[in-house]
């Protein structure tokens, strides 16, 4: 699993704290983009295969493409 987290140091002047801080929200922005068109390529090859009357295994979800080509 991942993780955004972090420990912070109270030494830290303002602009690191606000590098560190940008840097996460970038992570972020990243992560969601990364779900969202990974969710869609699922959902298309589960639509795919259930019409097709067939199994989605998400763990093996390059043959179950390769079956419905």
């Amino acid at each position: 699993m991942r993780t955004v987290d972090t420990p912070t140091s109270s030494g830290r002047n303002w602009w690191r704290k606000t590098r560190t801080d940008l840097a996460l929200l970038g992570r972020i922005v990243r992560m969601v983009i990364s779900y969202g068109t990974d969710g869609r390529k699922i959902r298309k090859i589960y639509r795919r295969a259930q019409a097709g009357g067939q199994f989605v295994w998400v763990d093996d979800l390059a043959e179950t493409e390769r079956q419905l080509k």
